[in-house]
């Protein structure tokens, strides 16, 4: 099981996130109806649904306790779970989702690789895009822009009858999470999946890149608080960023850790 806090140290002491700005486009149930054909993608609250109906209330709860995995929640990460075949990981990685539901109830989004699932997209890298791009891409009531961008040019050239290109279909799933205030991504069987290289090779590359961003944003708004000029401002947020190396400080550390950086920039620029 693996998971990804794509920008978890925001979510401190927050109990609910939204898309910025409202990025959705309300769209006719029809035009959605459509947009879901065309995607085509697996559904994996199936086996959502299949795990927490076997899983026993209250188990799994030292996951949730162990200091591992309060670590990862706090901080922009990747979170490797391993163990044996048939040693609970699916059913514990219910219990997961439910506790990461509480904290970011419209930010969770998870796959499951099934090998023995009839349909033989869950196991794929086509299947895991498609999967995750459903989920962060579609909301209740419109879709992002991204991909309703997508969806227009084929429909334009008349491609809607089969879906669109892997390829495309992971960029607009970059572009979308790029969008969001944050969010945890989490897998499940990692063993099951026939295309394992890629999957760890796009979340690798973007996972990296989502959380370098999330970090510039979060310091840009940090650094704002100091009334600096433009270019000492960008210098500090440079000195910040590469002090960071993909982590955000500790929250005891955090004002600390600002000011030093502040400080280095004021004698680099003197």
């Amino acid at each position: 099981m693996t998971v990804v806090n794509a920008s978890g140290s925001m979510f401190q002491n927050a109990s609910n996130f939204a898309i910025h700005g409202g990025t959705f486009i309300v769209v006719s149930n029809d035009e959605k109806e459509k947009i879901h054909k065309w995607l085509n993608a697996p559904d994996c609250t199936i086996n959502f649904q299949a795990a927490d109906d076997k899983r026993t209330k209250g188990t799994g709860q030292w996951i949730l306790n162990h200091p591992e995995y309060i670590k990862w929640k706090q901080s922009p990460s990747m979170l490797w779970i391993q163990g044996k075949a048939g040693s609970g990981k699916t059913i514990l990685f219910t219990t997961v989702i439910r506790d990461l539901k509480q904290i970011a109830p419209e930010n969770i989004w998870y796959h499951y690789f099934d090998s023995r699932d009839n349909t033989d997209s869950k196991s794929t890298f086509r299947g895991y895009i498609l999967s995750l791009l459903l989920q962060v891409g579609a909301s209740r009531t419109g879709i992002h822009p991204s991909l309703k961008r997508l969806y227009d040019e084929c429909n334009r050239q008349g491609l809607t009858a089969s879906s669109p290109a892997t390829q495309d279909l992971g960029m607009v799933l970059k572009e979308v999470l790029e969008t969001t205030s944050g969010g945890y991504i989490v897998l499940d069987a990692m063993d099951e999946c026939c295309e394992t290289a890629k999957v760890l090779a796009w979340m690798q590359k973007n996972g990296d890149a989502l959380v370098d961003e999330d970090i510039a944003k979060y310091l840009e708004e940090e650094v704002e608080e100091c009334h600096f000029g433009g270019d000492l401002k960008a210098e500090v947020i440079d000195t910040l960023k590469e002090k960071a190396q993909g982590q955000l400080p500790a929250k005891n550390t955090e004002d600390l850790w600002i000011t030093q950086s502040c400080a280095e920039s004021f004698e680099k620029s003197a």
